[in-house]
């Protein structure tokens, strides 16, 4: 397709990228990374981590990441793998739950028809034997990764591939006063709803995160006076531009504010695609295994395989928001106690207690910063979240959130003190699964 035409070139924000623009985009353009690009080196295996960086390397001359992805990088990848770690979990705990109840309904089936002890038995046993070999396959898959929250903590291989592939490829942050310009720009495109990031302007935390890293990609791509291909898994319509659930490219308005201030092209890749043009036209070698597990890191495609949302009760949510600030101030008063124990005695000698104090520091840093997330991540959820039967269904959670829910209900059922404060407490506060067949299914 001719670009130049003057009946396509002004208009290319309503049209798909055909292979060809792809191609002379990936060699031409500035490649700006999101963070989610970055986080989710954290959840793949470690031969598709390899390609990921090793296509990442190949562009490396024109890479480049503003300085608002690198903050939200470095805020948000310890939760990433602890994320991942507690999927794992979680899928063990919903099979062991699975097989139990299965064993149940067996031993009442066979109550019910009063099947022999040993024709029982032997169901029992096929039972058994078929969730132990599925368990023994999950074990398999989960032993190709190899991010504990403890390595991250320790020696994170992530952290290092990425120094060296970033170092000297990270933009600066705004001055104060160009910071403060932006932030009041921001406010007002998302009352306007201007993209990009109107979308998050109910957030409890970093609502404009994403204008803040259009504004830095801007100042540099004036700098460079180059196109620009933005590689980003997030598809929400404040940066894509949607037909009949396709997407066609980025906003009209974002192309529009690239050219008018830069005198370039804007255009966005997710991951996959992004490894496949590097593949394809840059002859770097990329596993087929790494695309798949790229393309799975989609929000499109991970939400819509495993959509899953948590009616709650209102007196559950005003539990839940003063556990986790309770949590968070206890773990603070904690951290600042062994803060001024370390600070107080430097000389110590015992380095068996100097390196207890350490982890003690460690691990209530890790509390502090794990239950802040997840309470910012819940108040946004409490906030988009519809009424349900006179409950809240709230939207699609991550599983860190979702298991930390769990376990709240869990200590609300052997809490009377819950009821006299806040009400009758719904037992009944359940995970819905919602199927391509759009029926509903209480977990």
């Amino acid at each position: 397709m001719d670009l130049d035409s003057s009946f396509i070139g002004p208009f290319t924000g309503y049209i798909r990228a055909s292979s060809d623009e792809n191609q002379r985009i990936l060699r031409s353009a500035m490649i700006v990374v999101d963070s989610n690009i970055l986080l989710s080196l954290y959840r793949v295996t470690p031969d598709a981590r390899q390609d990921m960086v090793a296509a990442l390397s190949a562009v490396r001359d024109r890479l480049w990441v503003p300085h608002q992805v690198a903050l939200e990088f470095h805020t948000g990848r310890v939760s990433a793998a602890k994320d991942q770690a507690e999927f794992f979990d979680a899928t063990r705990k919903s099979i062991e739950s699975i097989k139990k109840q299965s064993l149940e309904k067996v031993a009442e089936f066979s109550n019910r028809l009063a099947i022999e002890e040993e024709e029982k038995g032997a169901l029992d046993q096929l039972l058994n034997e078929a969730f132990g070999y599925v368990t023994t396959k999950l074990q398999e898959y989960e032993s190709r990764f190899d991010l504990s929250i403890k390595k991250v903590m320790d020696d994170d291989p992530v952290l290092r591939s990425l120094a060296t592939l970033l170092d000297g490829r990270v933009g600066e942050p705004l001055d104060r006063e160009a910071q403060e310009v932006a932030l009041r720009e921001a406010q007002r495109r998302a009352e306007e709803e201007i993209p990009p990031g109107y979308r998050d302007r109910g957030k409890a935390s970093n609502p404009h995160g994403d204008y803040l890293l259009w504004e830095q990609t801007l100042l540099e791509a004036e700098k460079r006076r180059m196109p620009v291909l933005f590689v980003s898994n997030y598809g929400k319509d404040d940066w894509v531009n949607r037909k009949f659930n396709f997407k066609i490219g980025p906003r009209v308005e974002l192309v529009e504010e690239m050219k008018t201030r830069a005198g370039g092209s804007f255009q966005i890749m997710t991951f996959a695609v992004f490894l496949e043009a590097v593949k394809k036209f840059l002859m770097t070698s990329v596993r087929s295994e790494t695309v798949s597990q790229a393309r799975m890191l989609d929000p499109q495609i991970w939400q819509a395989s495993s959509k899953r949302s948590m009616v709650i009760s209102a007196g559950f949510a005003d539990w839940f928001k003063e556990s986790k600030l309770a949590s968070i101030r206890r773990n603070a008063q904690l951290l600042e106690a062994v803060l001024q124990r370390l600070e107080d005695e430097e000389s110590i000698e015992d380095l068996d207690l100097r390196e207890e104090l350490q982890e003690k520091l460690q691990r209530h840093q890790m509390m502090v910063e794990a239950n802040s997330e997840l309470l910012a991540e819940f108040e946004n959820a409490v906030q988009g979240a519809s009424q349900f039967n006179g409950d809240l269904q709230l939207p699609p959670i991550s599983e860190s959130l979702r298991s930390s829910i769990r376990s709240g209900r869990e200590i609300i059922a052997r809490e009377e003190s819950f009821k006299k404060k806040y009400g009758p407490f719904r037992g009944q506060d359940s995970i819905r699964q919602t199927r391509s067949s759009e029926e509903t299914e209480q977990e």
